[in-house]
């Protein structure tokens, strides 16, 4: 369990001193398909999406029970479903079950589900998406929490990335475009329908200039204890079914409203190792600084070890993360472009990780990670 003393935060800025927290997911299990694998084991927000026959298991139970990975993120396969929408010409949105119906065809939240259909092992951030139909193997060709679908064929295919679908906003309602601003937020549920927020749907985001990857997404959380010094987060979740007795469930709302301290967020974002721009720690003497003053800092090494904001927020300055841009073409071989996805299945993999460009490119692949530049 976790308990921070609370802190003054502005009620749902993006940036806050907040401990950040990603959502733990639970899943819907059939146990006459289940068998160790994700058939008949399926990630999902909450026991309402079960479907006939399966049983909802929480995430507690999920990491305690030995059954696979979820969680919102990089792993694809660990990824909650979400609802595809295909309204003609290839276009496909992806949506949570709890928005409106589709207008074209419901391709549903099973997409490339069931007995002998499984995703390629390979398949993440950066693969091509591939197989048609109830074609097995297959990458990309489903709406999940992170991962849009991606139609194509092994001719013609499209790149999938983490962090690419929508999820809800909840729009205050506050006539100050910099309150409004300020109180609006991205959510994984419809708790924010009420007289001070209006919620739009994932699928119509555009029209208000906003995007709501799940790395912006907030969820609830299951407490324990009383109202006050003695409330605790026992941990991050979508609905009241993943929280144990004697544990209490919050809303998004009711969470910010406490002040505990603490932040939940669908994901976290692991696939873009960057330093967050805006972000100020508030030294000791009152200055605040960035992440750029902190990697030039004498004491950055203590302070990336002593201050968990830091480290969240300082990702590639205190060296907390890695990741590759897998959208460079690093070198063409046989007329195939070869991207740092590509790389890491080459026998000439560390061969090649001994070029600085690759090297600085593929940094998770090749194992190469650092601090930012000082320029």
């Amino acid at each position: 369990m976790l308990k921070i003393s609370a802190l003054f935060i502005p009620f749902f800025a993006r940036q806050t001193f907040a401990y950040v927290l990603t959502t733990q997911i639970g899943a819907c299990v059939d146990e006459a398909l289940y068998s160790g694998n994700y058939t008949g084991f399926h990630c999902d927000y909450h026991g309402g999406n079960c479907a006939d026959g399966e049983t909802w298991v929480t995430p507690k139970e999920v990491t305690l029970g030995g059954y696979p990975d979820c969680g919102c993120g990089e792993n694809f396969e660990a990824n909650p479903h979400m609802r595809g929408c295909y309204g003609g010409g290839g276009v496909i949105n992806c949506r949570p079950q709890h928005e409106a119906p589709c207008e074209g065809y419901n391709m549903t939240n099973r997409m490339k589900t069931g007995p002998g259909i499984e995703a390629d092992p390979t398949c993440g951030h950066g693969s091509l998406g591939f197989g048609a139909f109830d074609a097995s193997p297959f990458c990309g060709k489903r709406c999940t929490c992170s991962f849009g679908y991606h139609s194509g064929n092994l001719e013609m295919r499209s790149m999938i990335f983490a962090g690419e679908t929508n999820h809800g906003y909840c729009e205050s309602t506050n006539k100050n475009p910099k309150k409004k601003k300020r109180l609006s937020y991205c959510s994984a549920s419809l708790d924010c329908a009420s007289t001070k927020h209006t919620y739009v749907e994932s699928h119509t985001l555009e029209e208000h200039g906003v995007t709501c990857p799940c790395d912006r997404t907030r969820s609830g959380a299951c407490v324990t204890g009383k109202k006050g010094s003695t409330r605790m987060v026992s941990r991050c979740a979508v609905a009241a079914d993943s929280c144990s007795k004697p544990e209490k469930f919050l809303s998004v709302t009711q969470l910010a409203k406490e002040k505990l301290g603490v932040d939940c967020m669908l994901c976290k974002n692991t696939w873009d190792c960057e330093d967050d721009p805006k972000y100020k720690f508030k030294h000791k003497k009152g200055k605040r600084i960035r992440c750029k003053q902190i990697a030039k800092s004498r004491n950055k090494e203590k302070l990336c070890e002593r201050e968990e904001k830091i480290r969240e927020n300082c990702s590639r300055t205190c060296e907390t993360c890695c990741a590759d841009d897998v959208r460079k073409i690093l070198f063409t071989d046989n007329d195939e472009e070869v991207t740092c996805v590509k790389l890491r299945t080459r026998e000439d993999k560390d061969v090649r990780c001994m070029e600085p460009e690759i090297a600085s490119t593929c940094t998770k692949t090749c194992k190469t990670c650092g601090p930012a530049d000082d320029d």
